[in-house]
């Protein structure tokens, strides 16, 4: 799966794509259908300490359909 570079912030002002380079505001981010929600038990095989609570939210970018993926 081909994604966006993560952030670690929760409120960011703008997610950009990494594969076409467009831009989404925050509330155009949010108003993205989810494609997948990846929850903890998901990543903990992946890393080595996983923040409770914590999630990965996967959208399709509006331009290019490519995933980008975001720390919920």
């Amino acid at each position: 799966m081909r994604a966006g570079r993560m952030t670690t912030k929760h409120d960011v002002a703008s997610i950009r794509c990494g594969g076409c380079g467009h831009t989404h505001s925050a509330p155009a981010w949010r108003a993205l259908p989810t494609l997948q929600t990846l929850t903890p038990d998901d990543v903990n095989a992946y890393v080595v300490a996983w923040p409770q609570g914590s999630a990965v939210e996967v959208r399709a970018c509006s331009a290019c359909g490519r995933r980008i993926a975001r720390l919920r």
